[in-house]
């Protein structure tokens, strides 16, 4: 499926590079961050959330999360939201279904590939290296890595960059949220949308790709 007219359809390119979202993209830590949210919440004797509003304030950069949700509170939350993030199990962070077999297929065709996420930096990697993936990645961008976070252009031209590439529509950014999508545009860069069952979230940005799994983005793939 892809939001747009037929005459994008018609012109999509092959990817050459693929960059991919972290959180809930290729990892299912929707649970993990949400608990983290709210235990800072209570800790702060703030009212605590649910699990989709906890996780829709995550879809803005750290620090418009932080702001969004603490207000007056934001930089001590911050402080206090890491630290607990760091005595979390690592376990609990889990490779979401036909991920690995998507990253090898893109490994074995040649395409370059990199992450681009709106999470800290440091912790990023540390959880990309916990669970193995360093190899698949030339590039691994996360929040204080670049100027901005998405929906900027910034964190992908900074990833492009450190893989001395430049953006075009054969550089593909696949993201579950809106900002992965207009953080692709901005970029010049193909947006593909992933995310199970087609959750409507409005109107995309035109000539976004949108698959429901990994598999059908391989057929695409392999179609062009």
């Amino acid at each position: 499926m892809l939001q747009g007219s037929a005459t994008i359809e018609n012109s999509l390119k092959k990817p050459t590079v693929i960059l991919f979202d972290w959180d809930c993209t290729l990892v299912d830590s929707k649970q993990l961050l949400c608990s983290a949210i709210n235990e800072t919440l209570k800790s702060l004797d703030m009212p605590v959330l649910s699990l989709e509003a906890a996780y829709e304030s995550t879809s803005m950069t750290p620090d418009q999360t932080f702001r969004y949700l603490f207000g007056d509170h934001a930089v001590e939350a911050k402080k206090i939201f890491y630290d607990i993030l760091k005595d979390y199990p690592m376990d609990e962070l889990v490779i979401l279904d036909g991920v690995e077999g998507f990253l090898d297929y893109c490994l074995e065709s040649g395409y370059a590939m990199a992450l681009v996420s709106n999470k800290n930096g440091p912790m990023l990697r540390r959880e990309v290296k916990h669970l193995g993936l360093e190899s698949y990645f030339k590039a691994i961008v996360g929040s204080g890595d670049a100027s901005e976070g998405k929906p900027s252009s910034a964190p992908a031209l900074k990833a492009l960059g450190q893989m001395n590439r430049l953006a075009g529509k054969d550089v593909w950014l696949i993201g579950d949220n809106i900002v992965d999508w207009q953080c692709a545009n901005a970029a010049g860069c193909q947006p593909v949308r992933i995310w199970p069952n087609n959750k409507d979230f409005g109107d995309l940005p035109n000539g976004t790709v949108s698959v429901e799994n990994f598999l059908n983005l391989r057929d695409i793939i392999e179609n062009l």
